[in-house]
């Protein structure tokens, strides 16, 4: 039996003085962990754009007459970008704006090309700094291809999106929309795209909410479809709005009284106050339940909330090698919906998700050590080690995932008969091997086979090879 755990002393040492002082930013630092009780699904983060100019934009779906549904699409460009890299040579920006959305041939649909004069000044004061627009559809196919494309004529610098969505069905049964969540509501009698109901309603797509806003609020509305209505049986419907951060612990939860209907459908808009949430980022669930049928219909989001307190300075490196480097630590070990919110954030974001991912892991909170954290470190030392195909090879995903083998079995190269190969043995469900072969002679060793039910198998691996 090979041993496989080496870590020379001083390079041990110098690890234990990382991550000590790691475990010590964690609790300096209040921010927060994932949730594993629901994977994120494709509209619960907001989409951003790609290339050298940042928009953001957000999808809603609205129940329409059968069989379309009304598709809202709002997207705010952030114009402190343009002050902030000297792009403004006036008081004002000039963008050319593309929109279209096709079927699953490509066929257009809908398409909107336009110019925008934009008076940085005025804005920069309103709408925290955005630029907003919206946009409504009538859509009956289930599926469509969105593209928008935002190009500023001055510098030249574009941004983009595309998303490929699917239709929700609304007709059928009790439901509830897509939540738009917005900055600030009032009321008006204007006639525009962010007017329904006689409120005006400014969206925000990038569903970022500042401590320091005039409004002190947060808005979500959203519209409910289709519950049991019958002026001759009077009955009733409840609202709950939930906000937990990423650990799971409810922040705000507000249950509304029971309300007579007055139809099957109705709206609602959710009024939260920003003081009661810290900086950081949350989800939030709308629940709307039918109480004649005792029928629930939820909805998540997540969103964030920034501090009006000076932040702190980056405390960790945040070159891009460095936000790798800090991914590929975690990535065999977060879950899908970590993973996803971490891509999500910026570099103080992502310094914030690392330090309170592993004070989360920490077996003994409240001790100087962090047991999880000093394991995992030494595999990932091992594997930098002993592995030259590194931390995105197939043997370090196994080795992080299963933990170090039992036996480890080496057969080198041997000139016109075979290829390197390492047969891993664990204790798994009593004996569960996995095969590695190095195919191109060059160090890079690929899983041809394990018998455990949830790897790759092929029991012909060494007639395939040879």
């Amino acid at each position: 039996m090979k041993k496989l755990w080496k870590i020379s002393a001083n390079s041990f040492s110098q690890l234990m003085g990382k991550l000590y002082f790691i475990f010590t930013l964690c609790l300096l630092h209040v921010f927060f962990q994932s949730s594993h009780s629901q994977n994120a699904n494709e509209f619960e983060f907001p989409l951003k754009s790609k290339g050298s100019l940042e928009f953001y934009v957000d999808i809603y779906q609205f129940e329409a007459k059968a069989p379309h549904n009304k598709i809202e699409i709002s997207y705010a460009v952030p114009l402190l970008q343009f002050i902030e890299s000297s792009m403004i040579v006036s008081d004002s920006v000039h963008l050319i704006i593309d929109l279209s959305m096709r079927d699953s041939t490509d066929q257009e649909l809908s398409s909107i090309h336009e110019q925008k004069k934009i008076l940085c000044a005025e804005l920069i004061e309103q709408n925290g700094g955005y630029f907003i627009d919206l946009r409504s559809f009538l859509v009956q196919l289930d599926q469509v291809k969105l593209s928008i494309s935002i190009e500023d004529t001055i510098s030249g610098r574009s941004g983009k999106v595309d998303k490929i969505f699917s239709k929700r069905c609304y007709q059928e049964d009790f439901s509830i929309s897509d939540p738009l969540f917005a900055s600030h509501v009032q009321k008006s009698s204007e006639q525009n795209a962010f007017v329904r109901h006689g409120l005006l309603m400014v969206p925000s797509p990038s569903r970022e909410f500042h401590h320091a806003s005039p409004d002190k609020n947060m808005y979500v509305y959203y519209e409910i479809n289709r519950m049991y209505y019958n002026e001759n049986d009077p009955s009733y419907y409840q609202a709950f709005c939930e906000i937990k951060d990423i650990s799971g612990n409810i922040i705000y939860n507000a249950s509304k009284e029971a309300v007579l209907k007055k139809s099957s459908n109705t709206s609602r808009v959710e009024i939260i106050p920003l003081k009661d949430l810290p900086g950081g980022i949350y989800k939030i669930t709308l629940t709307v339940s039918d109480l004649k049928y005792e029928i629930d219909r939820s909805v998540q989001r997540y969103f964030w909330v920034i501090s009006s307190e000076p932040t702190e300075e980056l405390v960790l490196p945040m070159e891009e090698s460095d936000i790798k480097k800090y991914y590929d630590q975690i990535k065999y070990i977060a879950t899908d919906n970590e993973k996803k919110i971490f891509n999500q954030l910026d570099a103080r974001g992502k310094q914030e998700f690392i330090l309170r991912f592993w004070e989360k892991r920490d077996p003994t909170p409240g001790t100087p050590t962090n047991e999880f954290m000093i394991e995992h470190f030494k595999k990932l030392s091992y594997i930098e080690q002993n592995f030259t195909d590194g931390i995105d090879s197939d043997r370090a995903r196994i080795f992080m995932k299963y933990g170090p083998p039992l036996d480890m079995e080496r057969y080198p190269f041997l000139e016109g008969e075979s290829r390197p190969i390492e047969i891993w043995s664990y204790g798994i469900n009593g004996n569960t091997k996995f095969v590695f072969v190095d195919r191109t002679r060059d160090g890079v060793y690929v899983l041809v086979h394990s018998n455990h039910p949830d790897e790759y198998s092929n029991p012909d691996w060494m007639e395939d090879i040879n």
